[in-house]
């Protein structure tokens, strides 16, 4: 299970780098390369990626309306609860959308790759993650390295 989510999350990761208009995006990019796809893969993912974005497109600007329509009721105030709580059910359910677009698109490009190709994306994506940290955005060292440390910290005691 754990090596299952190791993979989805490096096919998120090199996807969510690849809508922010970066191409593969910084560090992912190389993973891919190292994956040694061959032309008809790229073409494969590049088709699907192409798709991908188009499809966000229209699912952000979805969210976008729902966001602002929010907004307006918010100014406008004297809210009606009914009104409210619906237009925020409708909210979250286009933030899903995009959610499981994504996770569509990851496991899309996961399913290209051959089983060695999936084999060095777990290992390159678990390395990547110890490299990483365990904390929130990869700013945290956990303890052992802190107290491997001779730092004179606080939070080390």
């Amino acid at each position: 299970m754990k090596k299952i989510f190791v993979l989805v999350l490096a096919v998120l990761m090199t996807s969510a780098f690849a809508q922010q208009g970066q191409g593969w995006g910084r560090g992912h990019g190389m993973m891919l390369r190292k994956l040694d796809l061959t032309k008809e893969q790229l073409a494969k993912i590049e088709d699907l990626r192409t798709a991908h974005q188009k499809n966000m497109i229209d699912l952000r600007a979805d969210l976008k309306k729902l966001q602002i329509s929010k907004r307006d009721m918010l100014e406008k105030g004297n809210l009606d609860r009914k009104d409210f709580l619906a237009l925020e059910e409708k909210i979250t359910k286009a933030q899903g959308n995009i959610r499981l677009a994504m996770a569509n698109h990851k496991m899309d490009v996961y399913g290209i790759l051959t089983a060695e190709q999936k084999d060095k994306l777990a290992k390159m994506t678990s390395n990547f993650l110890e490299a990483r940290g365990n904390g929130p955005h990869g700013r945290a060292i956990n303890r052992e390295h802190r107290l491997s440390r001779n730092y004179d910290c606080p939070f080390n005691k």
